[in-house]
């Protein structure tokens, strides 16, 4: 994890936004590669360093894609396969226990679900931080008193997001197509060029 923003840090990467408050991540890079950066020492500029790290968050992400089917109780339900291992150090690279060994484990099945509360209080938390900023922590009391209404409106936005993320790159595939299949500039549609006039006059 890394260590807090400065206060200098935090004034400017915030600098960094344009006039709507918009923030690009790849600003943030450029601006920090000049040596003289106050941010410049939060990267890693050695490529096979950058790289090794880049891959080993690629691999993280497929190990937590990985799913498992479990049935209960006339019930299958689809979930994590990998969690994060409870019995790694702070100071150890990220790593990941199956859940079915953790399953076995009555100790160690009770700090994998620790672990978990932990993530939702703390997601809990930067909710209301952000719901006190935007003038809605009344609202958001409302919402997680309902835990179920809760799961269900995210899953709902979720969907939609979904649909919408389709129906943007379907538009974006029919523009792309659409201008594949115009003629280029002065290029009739049969695709050959006319010659003009006859041929050459011979004197």
């Amino acid at each position: 994890m890394a260590d807090p923003l400065s206060k200098d840090e935090e004034l400017f990467v915030r600098s960094l936004a344009d006039e709507n408050g918009r923030i690009d991540p790849q600003d943030v890079i450029e601006a920090a590669r000049p040596d003289d950066s106050i941010i410049h020492d939060r990267f890693t500029w050695n490529k096979d360093e950058a790289a090794a790290a880049h891959w080993r968050d690629q691999a993280c992400q497929l190990i937590r894609l990985v799913k498992l089917e479990v049935h209960i109780e006339h019930r299958i339900i689809r979930g994590v396969a990998y969690v994060s291992d409870p019995e790694r150090q702070p100071f150890e690279r990220s790593r990941y226990l199956d859940i079915t060994m953790a399953a076995k484990n009555e100790e160690l099945a009770e700090q994998v679900l620790w672990n978990e509360l932990d993530r939702i209080a703390a997601a809990i938390r930067r909710a209301q931080e952000v719901a006190a900023i935007l003038g809605l922590s009344k609202k958001l009391g409302a919402m997680l008193a309902n835990v179920s209404a809760l799961q269900t409106a995210a899953e709902r936005r979720m969907a939609e997001r979904t649909k919408q993320q389709q129906e943007r790159a379907a538009k974006a595939e029919r523009a792309k197509k659409t201008r594949s299949s115009k003629p280029a500039p002065g290029k009739p549609p049969g695709g050959k060029r006319k010659r003009s006039g006859g041929g050459h006059a011979h004197l």
